[in-house]
């Protein structure tokens, strides 16, 4: 049942606005993964995930093995992310995080760099803003992908203990009790300034996970249902054109 809604809801968002850039933010184990598997399921031809663990990755080993030679400061570069990712260090060298997005984005979206036009894709990007600083260059490195078009973050909620519990029952050192309870301080520290930062280019819709599965979905249907009739009448949050622009002509 949520999957046909959901399916409704996304052909109805792209049908009215184009392409939209999707933000999930959340604590780790709140559900995240649920909300965009759910999506990609439903709509497997128009939505695509990036995950920005993956995208810095695959960035490093670019940088690595492509063509071309890089020298010394590019390999020490490559090493402090590596080493931030490691240790879940969320204050990426900006230059190098809106490379690895960009990449991201032109592999999912599968276009040009300077066509200047906004995909017909609901592309949602996990892990991205984290900070402030990122949430303040978001419209610089969306902007070139989704042009004047609306961009949306959806959080997912739960209860922090619930969270810990999901997140540490995956295994492995990367959610070790002593991993995720860092990871939630941070959050909790940092999501007020990114979402007040955000408001700016962004709005903002949020679900709670605390419930069972269904709940969780019926919750996301309802609320893109929401957006969707909102953005229908141009209530949507626009975009500074000043921030948009930067993005523009740093892909052309």
């Amino acid at each position: 049942m949520h999957q046909k809604r959901l399916q409704t809801i996304v052909t109805s968002l792209l049908l009215t606005h184009g392409g939209l850039a999707c933000c999930l933010a959340g604590l780790e184990g709140g559900g995240k993964s649920t909300a965009a598997t759910a999506l990609s399921e439903a709509c497997p031809d128009l939505v695509r995930v990036v995950y920005v663990s993956k995208a810095l990755a695959t960035h490093c080993e670019f940088l690595e093995t492509g063509p071309g030679r890089h020298g010394r400061a590019t390999k020490a570069l490559i090493r402090e992310v590596r080493a931030k990712m490691e240790a879940r260090d969320k204050n990426i060298d900006p230059q190098f995080l809106k490379a690895a997005l960009h990449r991201a984005l032109m592999a999912v979206i599968g276009k040009e760099m300077g066509e200047g036009e906004s995909p017909n894709l609901f592309v949602l990007i996990d892990g991205y803003p984290r900070l402030k600083e990122q949430a303040d260059e978001a419209p610089a490195v969306l902007g070139g992908f989704f042009p004047n078009h609306p961009a949306l973050i959806l959080e997912v909620g739960c209860d922090q203990e619930e969270a810990f519990r999901r997140a540490t029952s995956r295994g492995g050192d990367w959610n070790s009790p002593s991993n995720i309870t860092r990871s939630h301080l941070e959050f909790n520290q940092r999501m007020p300034d990114v979402r007040s930062a955000a408001t700016r280019w962004s709005d903002h819709i949020m679900i709670s996970s605390d419930g069972p599965q269904d709940e969780t979905l019926a919750q996301l249907a309802d609320r893109l249902e929401e957006y969707s009739a909102r953005i229908a009448t141009g209530g949507f949050k626009k975009p500074d054109p000043a921030l948009m622009i930067q993005g523009i002509l740093a892909n052309v």
